[in-house]
């Protein structure tokens, strides 16, 4: 291998890591059995007598299944993906530093561009901060705390999820 450039090097080096973390998680869902064998009888007291079919009865087993493998999938790629979030936040800190200290505005590679760039923001809007902001735009603690209220009363909707609860 002929490695010139500072390029090459960089390019190199970023190739090995990806194909080290691609198999890490490779491995790990590889290793998921997919044929894992899952003990609905006894965790759910549903029989052919309850007037259930045999093939009912299957295809609900085998939802359930796949719907376990899917979700430890999800967990495993999850683990890579904040990761590589840690990592990119690494390289975030350590290029701003550089381009704030070298007053630097554009960075230009073979395929992206990176703008130094500085947002404003408004803090954002919680229980808090509405306290507050009402409590001081109407200068009187009981009639700020009346309209939180108020605008706390919202209505509420139930919605409907699995949750995995790990054993």
């Amino acid at each position: 291998m002929d490695l010139k450039t500072n390029n090459d090097i960089i390019s190199y080096l970023d190739d090995a890591i990806e194909l080290e973390n691609k198999s890490f998680y490779e491995d790990q869902i590889a290793d998921i059995n997919l044929n894992m064998p899952l003990n609905i009888d006894s965790a759910v007291n549903i029989t052919e007598d309850d007037g259930y079919t045999k093939e009912v009865l299957e295809i609900f087993k085998i939802n359930t299944t796949k719907f376990f493998e899917v979700d430890d999938k999800i967990s495993i790629l999850l683990g890579k993906v904040r990761d590589l979030r840690k990592e990119k936040k690494l390289y975030t800190t350590k290029i701003l530093d550089f381009m704030k200290n070298y007053n630097i505005n554009d960075i230009h590679s073979n395929t992206k561009k990176l703008k130094y760039v500085k947002i404003e923001e408004k803090v954002k809007l919680n229980k808090l901060c509405l306290k507050n902001k009402l409590s001081e735009f109407f200068n009187n603690e009981t009639n700020a705390l009346e309209c939180y209220k108020f605008l706390d009363n919202r209505k509420t909707i139930l919605k409907e999820s699995l949750k995995i609860v790990k054993k």
